[in-house]
């Protein structure tokens, strides 16, 4: 995942910067009706949930710049 600012050329604030980046998920489940990447931005708290195939849930909160939790489940 990577988070960039003055990324609309319409607001003239200048060329992209890339202000943050991490690596949402490591390992994929095969699965055979699967989802894929799950993914949802809270633009208000700047916090990013990522999901999907795979048996955990992270959260990551680009204002530290930090992995804030990881959830591990089961898929059924």
């Amino acid at each position: 995942m990577r988070l960039y600012r003055n990324y609309d050329p319409t607001l003239n604030q200048g060329p992209p910067q890339m202000v943050s980046s991490f690596r949402a998920l490591h390992d994929m489940i095969q699965v055979r009706r699967g989802s894929g990447l799950v993914l949802d931005w809270k633009q208000s708290g700047g916090t990013l949930l990522i999901g999907g195939d795979s048996r955990i849930i992270r959260v990551w909160d680009a204002h530290t710049e930090n992995q804030v939790l990881v959830r591990g489940g089961v898929l059924s």
